[in-house]
């Protein structure tokens, strides 16, 4: 679970990294940025599937290989999860631009069961009971760098999935735009 853990860790650096990129971006011309951002859009959808797969095949470590007990929380957010590595991946071959329609409220769902999930964590006492015979979502078997839990990991899986699908999908929006322009003449 360490080696999740840093990648949840490495993954949320990324994203105040590529916040910060952004904010540069718009107050100043610096061609490796926008080159960097061009990348990142060219292959959004590509990253996206990665980091869903990823998600999806790491709750199942957890679970079968590690035997850590699903709650019904956590069943909610795979339901979110999992298909989204299909839908992503029919998505980057085919370049379909409508599937931000599909992913971003997934992810939004899914970010906000996550969320939900570990203030319950933190704050225990505020907890419903998920069921007579889940495991309960209070749980927490271990805090990684002080903060990262099983529903933090899902968190970001979600919010870096959403990203990369609306930076995906802009790049298509863009490609699709230069074409009819360029039929048009």
């Amino acid at each position: 679970m360490d080696v999740i853990a840093f990648f949840t860790l490495l993954g949320q650096i990324g994203l105040l990294g590529l916040l910060a990129l952004y904010v540069v971006s718009k107050r100043t011309t610096i061609p490796f940025v926008k080159q960097f951002f061009f990348f990142l859009q060219r292959n959004g959808l590509w990253i996206a599937f990665l980091i869903a797969f990823v998600s999806t095949f790491g709750s199942l470590y957890l679970s079968e290989i590690l035997e850590l007990p699903p709650c019904t929380l956590c069943w909610y957010q795979r339901a979110l999860m999992y298909p989204q590595t299909i839908i992503l991946l029919v998505a980057a071959v085919r370049k379909h631009v409508f599937v931000k329609d599909y992913i971003i409220p997934l992810s939004i769902i899914g970010g906000m069961i996550a969320s939900y999930h570990y203030f319950i964590q933190r704050f225990p006492a505020v907890a419903a009971s998920c069921g007579i015979s889940s495991e309960s979502c209070t749980t927490v078997y271990e805090y990684y760098y002080g903060y990262i839990t099983i529903p933090v990991m899902a968190l970001t899986g979600f919010v870096l999935t959403a990203l990369f699908t609306i930076l995906g999908t802009r790049f298509l929006n863009k490609s699709e735009r230069e074409v009819n322009v360029n039929e048009s003449k």
